[in-house]
């Protein structure tokens, strides 16, 4: 079995192979359009008597963490033929995903999973739930007058395309593990999947603050993305889309867990479904914690254990400094000794925070805390131990609004 990136002349066998996994015909305009965005040296394959086996492709991509930009392998179009299956090819073939973002500095890694537990195995840990919410015509928000006003707008034109932009930019950096985008995957991953209509609220000076990609169709309005830098901008939008109630019988609409729309509703006994959306995993915990801000606060430490047998540089025993400003650093101290001189075991065991590369993931992403992840037994360690080093992070929603 041979591991190696596609070969270009190789694209078509391995567009095959995502269709029959995926179970979906990709028309001759897609085709041309995969041909033209899908880069063979993303692609991972695994190769055996000249036949295409199994494939992973990883995307370059960036995420917000704390509000700073994560460089960010996106893993997506995982698949083998079914006569491939269970031989072990798509391990090798993450193995050495997981290899090549180390060396390209992807200290993160994100995936939507067919399967959780599969990908669990590999360390990747959940990290972003999706809430629907469906809401009956008589049951949206009141519609209040604001000081502002909604411009219907075409996302295709450029200066419209650049303010949606960033608007999500100042959006997305509020929030853990939503995608920093760049406008190319404007253009083919959001205006792209997201057709319909586009509307910006603008403040009564005309300076934009929020934004909705929707679609009204068969008397129902669905809202793609909601995008909003104030309160008011908020109220605008859903005052706008209120407008529609001799159009509509309902709105849904698919948000993060942990939407506020509840509070806006007079009657929030409405549906709403929660479902896990993406997992991710730390692919370099010491460049992680290099990067990752931490609170200002008292300079201290921790020890911290790392279970990660499948990129085994994470593997072992750290210790975890935090200094006055926020910064970070990790130090191994697997075969060493401490500053006392006594045998790592004897001294810093007891006190040591302990856990799968996963459960860290969920911890510095935000999507569990301290509590949860004790009770099921994710870390282990003394909580208080913990909690001290859970509240050197700041507190943010994780939300991702992008799919791959």
């Amino acid at each position: 079995m041979e591991i190696r990136k596609l070969r270009p002349d190789e694209m078509d066998e391995h567009l095959k192979l995502s269709q029959y996994a995926f179970q979906y015909v990709m028309s001759p305009e897609e085709l041309e359009r995969a041909h033209r965005t899908r880069k063979p040296e993303q692609l991972w394959v695994a190769v055996e008597e000249g036949r295409i086996r199994s494939q992973v492709l990883v995307l370059p991509l960036t995420a917000y963490v704390q509000g700073r930009k994560f460089a960010m392998g996106g893993v997506a179009a995982v698949a083998s033929w079914p006569e491939e299956r269970r031989k072990g090819h798509i391990a090798q073939l993450l193995r050495r995903s997981l290899e090549e973002m180390k060396e390209r500095g992807q200290t993160l890694s994100m995936l939507a999973p067919f399967s959780i537990g599969f990908y669990r195995r590999f360390g990747w840990e959940l990290c972003a739930d999706r809430i629907r919410f469906t809401i009956p015509r008589d049951k949206l928000p009141p519609r209040k007058l604001t000081p502002g006003f909604i411009e219907r707008v075409d996302p295709a034109q450029p200066d419209i395309r650049q303010s949606l932009q960033e608007l999500y930019e100042e959006y997305a950096s509020g929030f853990q593990i939503a995608l920093s985008r760049e406008s190319d995957w404007w253009d083919d991953s959001v205006l792209r999947r997201k057709s319909g209509h586009a509307a910006i609220y603008r403040s009564e000076g005309g300076a934009a603050e929020g934004y909705a990609l929707y679609q009204v169709k068969e008397r129902k309005l669905t809202v793609h993305e909601l995008v909003y830098l104030s309160e008011e901008a908020r109220e605008g939008l859903w005052t706008f889309f209120g407008q529609h109630d001799s159009m509509i019988d309902q709105v849904q609409f698919e948000s993060y867990k942990g939407d506020p729309l509840p509070f806006l509703l007079p009657d929030p006994r409405i549906e709403q479904a929660v479902q896990p959306y993406f997992m991710a995993r730390i692919v370099d915990a010491e460049a992680f914690i290099e990067a990752y801000p931490f609170l200002p606060g008292p300079a201290r430490s921790w020890t911290m254990i790392v279970e990660d047998e499948h990129a085994p540089w994470n593997d072992g025993s750290w210790e975890l400094a935090v200094d006055e400003r926020g910064k970070g650093s990790l130090r191994k101290l697997s075969g060493q000794s401490a500053d006392n001189g006594a045998p790592f075991a004897e001294s810093a065991a007891a006190a040591a925070l302990s856990g799968g590369i996963g459960s860290w993931t969920a911890l510095f992403t935000g999507y569990a805390g301290p509590r949860e992840l004790l009770a099921a037994g994710g870390l282990t360690g003394p909580a208080a131990e913990l909690k001290a080093l859970a509240e050197r992070m700041e507190p943010r929603m994780p939300n991702l609004m992008d799919f791959f």
